[in-house]
């Protein structure tokens, strides 16, 4: 185990530049990892697919029937769609996938033997592949990267996992630019079997070298129903109830419409170029003033589509140039979505708020059908593809992290119903359109037609888009005030905490002061409270002071650290006599009642942001009590002023007669640089003093001041005496060092339940690098548990897992505040001893 740390420790400090420079934790890389190449693989053969797919079928039967190919791949992905929800409730997501990718793999490798033999049966195994499989894998990829992160956690993973996709698409589309010409046709197909190869090897190795969270798949036979659920119907039902989840598929429908008619025109115009040199005689329709364009479909083309023939309607150099043409938009489409993607998407999102930034799409889409409608041709469809291209990006970002909003029960169902149904239904609707349009009008007619509609659907967009806030906010505060388990009330709280939400701080301070709230788990208090810091809304002042007296240690905790959130308190109490007089006399009467020290503590260092003339007298007069934690408390405040004068006050405190208050002068003093030869010095005879007394304080100041020499403690880990060796472990871990955590973490195992959850708070009080050195441990050691249970015993629920070990994943999974699988192990302890009492 000591090895494994090791390695998890060498590893931090390369990544943190990249953590840093992308948002993104250290514990989460490895689930990003993951995230990030399955989709980049799949995506570079979605690329070469969809173009080669498109490029053939019109160089075959011409671009007069591209509407049947899409309106056939649409009804097979919703045949799909039906048979994939009765394997998913019997096959784990994971290997489900595995097998589309692998099934579509050996459909595309038969399809290359009948490209010139046999066209039609080259794109039925083609459009199956495509449709009946790899379309399922692009709807349950967002499904597989939403399990592995929390709402919080999307907002920095989602764009950069996103950016496989763009980068995938670049990858693929450069390909066929560079190559498209060059390579034949089944080379390509034989490239699009390759990486989706490579997509499923993802899935293999990570499957077994998994060192972040695993995803947790036991359940208790207990509380979980052999029967089948028909999860669609209840969809459907939940479509009928929630206004949000209307309006989203109303979106997607919409979206999906536009989508497909934009690339259809895109496609006509790209084809048009190839099939009509500048240098040849033109068609009656391009010698139109350009104000009114290209149409879709000529009058040559509406009769060649009423009596087809099995003729090419492009030559094989026409094909292969199309091919070409469409990879180097594409791949310029796709360049400037990864712009977008690395510099602007998560700023927006973080800034504007997720339904703010779903507003930008329609928006900026809006103006580009204004160049297209006056002057359409290559130049003006391209322009108009790459700005959806570029505004999609951060609107799927957008639209992934608001399906947080739904019920968990129907998250997944709800997303694969409005992929695997919404979206095909569009393509539906957009083709029968375009079939139906041209039966009525040609030429300039049927253009013109077709922009307006593509006008009005995306103004309809919009408007749907504007309303959709409201309804947003509405179903998280739903969510927030019901019956439902406390980790969906915790993804609740963290939407809410988004930006863009009308009244948010308000709506928490309501729920912090719920009679109902109380029956929550703390935990809720303490994200509410923790929201609201975030917002440092003074309005909510007053309730936060009043969770100082709630009857929760670990809520008055957080009330304490939420108050030192407001920076600006003390200046903002300037003009603000009455709010100041009553917080600085609420601090000083909780001081006074407080009986745990954690909270003491906390609540005496709110006085340095205060910066009030009257707390430094209070303060004062604190280092002259009896009670040395009084003083320690008063000592270790003066400090956080960070005023070199404090240092006047806080110097007699050194020659005190209690050791906690002489500990708390030397950490106080440690940030002055005029002080810290002296205190070194003194931290280094106390090492080698033979006191224990000296030794253990020696200890508690490294790990507080953060020593640099750790090597001076690491000894000490393997002293005789337990405690020593704990002291260096807590000193370490304050330090960051992984190998110090180890011997705290054992300790914490053996700890009585009412010890472990207030010890376990020291955490809290960790830099960002210690704690996130802790989480990858007991991620690490998580995975390695769970992995054991599942793999090497066959565990496949709780009733067979042991009590202890049912404990100790428990407290793991609350050490590193992983809610939902925390919740999980409650409920199955809890399940355990009714039962136990039960029997007797």
């Amino acid at each position: 185990m000591q090895n494994s740390v090791r390695e998890i420790t060498a590893s931090a400090n390369p990544v943190s530049f990249i953590s840093r420079l992308f948002n993104i934790a250290p514990s989460q890389w490895p689930r990003v990892a993951e995230c990030w190449f399955i989709t980049f693989f799949f995506k570079v053969g979605a690329a070469i697919g969809a173009t080669v797919l498109t490029s053939a079928f019109i160089a075959r039967f011409g671009i007069g029937y591209l509407p049947i190919l899409f309106i056939v791949s649409a009804l097979l992905i919703i045949l799909s769609t039906t048979l994939f929800e009765e394997l998913i409730m019997k096959i784990k997501r994971e290997i489900l996938m595995m097998s589309m990718l692998f099934t579509a793999s050996l459909m595309i490798f038969s399809a290359t033997f009948f490209y010139e033999s046999s066209p039609i049966l080259f794109f039925a195994l083609t459009i199956c592949a495509e449709a009946l499989f790899l379309a399922q894998f692009n709807i349950f990829l967002p499904i597989l990267v939403g399990d592995r992160f929390t709402p919080l956690e999307s907002q920095s993973t989602f764009p950069f996992i996103e950016s496989g996709e763009t980068i995938g698409g670049i990858a693929g589309a450069s390909l066929l630019a560079f190559f498209g010409a060059k390579l034949p046709v089944a080379w390509f197909m034989y490239i699009w079997m390759a990486v989706l190869i490579c997509a499923m090897l993802v899935f293999i190795i990570t499957s077994f070298v998994r060192t972040s969270l695993p995803a947790l798949k036991l359940h208790s036979q207990d509380r979980n129903s052999n029967t089948p659920r028909r999860e669609m119907k209840e969809v459907i039902g939940a479509v009928r109830k929630i206004p949000f989840l209307q309006s989203l598929v109303i979106v997607v429908l919409l979206q999906w419409v536009f989508m497909n008619l934009l690339d259809i025109q895109f496609t006509k115009s790209v084809e048009q170029s190839i099939a009509t040199p500048v240098n040849k005689s033109v068609s009656a329709e391009q010698s139109l003033p350009n104000y009114f364009g290209a149409s879709v479909l000529n009058a040559d083309q509406i009769e060649a589509s009423i009596k087809p023939d099995m003729e090419r309607k492009l030559t094989v150099e026409q094909e292969a140039q199309l091919s070409e043409k469409l990879g180097q938009i594409r791949s310029s489409f796709h360049a400037a979505s990864l712009f977008v993607q690395a510099l602007i998407a998560t700023r927006l999102i973080s800034s504007l708020g997720v339904i703010g930034s779903m507003l930008l799409h329609p928006i900026i889409m809006l103006l580009s059908l204004v160049g297209m409608f006056f002057k359409f041709g290559l130049t003006s469809s391209t322009i108009t593809r790459m700005n959806f291209e570029v505004t999609n990006v951060v609107y799927k970002n957008a639209y992934f992290t608001s399906h947080y909003a739904l019920p968990k029960n129907i998250r997944d169902q709800a997303a694969e119903f409005l992929e695997g149904i919404a979206r095909p239904i569009g393509t539906v609707v957009s083709m029968s359109l375009i079939l139906a349009f041209q039966y009525f009008s040609s030429g300039a007619q049927l253009s013109n037609a077709i922009h307006v509609v593509m006008f009005f659907i995306m103004f309809s967009v919009l408007f749907i888009t504007l309303k959709l806030q409201t309804k947003y906010t509405d179903i998280t505060r739903q969510q927030l005030f019901s019956n439902r388990p406390y980790p969906e009330k915790l993804n609740a709280i963290e939407i809410l905490a988004q930006k863009g939400h009308r009244d948010a701080p308000a709506i928490l301070v309501q729920k912090l002061i719920d009679p109902n709230a109380v029956e929550d788990s703390p935990i809720v208090r303490i994200k509410l409270l923790s929201a609201l810091g975030e917002f440092s809304d003074y309005s909510t002042l007053p309730e936060i002071l009043d969770a100082l007296s709630d009857n929760e240690p670990s809520v008055r905790l957080e009330a304490a650290h939420v108050l030192i959130n407001f920076k600006n308190v003390g200046d903002k109490f300037y003009s603000q006599a009455f709010s100041k007089y009553r917080m600085c006399e609420a601090l000083k009467e909780t001081f006074k009642k407080e009986k745990f020290q954690s909270v003491r503590s906390a609540i005496i260092r709110v006085f340095s942001i205060l910066r009030q003339s009257e707390i430094v007298p209070f303060l004062l007069d604190q280092l002259k009590k009896e009670d040395p934690k009084a003083r320690a408390d008063s000592v270790h405040t003066l400090g956080m002023f960070h005023d070199l004068n404090a240092a006047y006050y806080i110097l007699p405190s050194l020659n005190d007669e209690t050791e906690r208050v002489r500990n708390a002068a030397m950490i106080a003093l440690w940030q002055f640089d005029k002080y810290r030869p002296m205190l070194e010095n003194t931290l280094i005879d106390m090492l080698n003093n033979e006191s224990r007394e000296d030794l253990f304080s020696a200890l508690y100041i490294m790990g507080e001041v953060k020593y640099h020499k750790t090597e001076l403690l690491l000894p000490y880990l393997q002293n005789n005496d337990n405690e020593v060796a704990l002291e260096a472990g807590f000193a370490l871990t304050k330090c960051g060092v992984a190998r110090g955590f180890l011997p705290v973490l054992s300790h914490l195992l053996e700890l009585p339940f009412e010890k472990f959850e207030s010890t376990r708070l020291f955490i809290n009080r960790l830099n960002e690098n210690a704690r996130t050195m802790v989480e990858r441990v007991v991620i690490h050691l998580i995975s390695h548990e769970i992995n054991a249970l599942m793999h090497l015993k066959n565990v496949t629920s709780f009733d067979q897992i042991d009590t202890n070990t049912l404990e100790k994943l428990r407290r793991y999974y609350a050490l590193i505040g992983q809610y939902e699988e925390l919740f999980e192990f409650e409920c199955a302890l809890r399940d355990r001893q009714i039962n136990y009492a039960n029997n007797q």
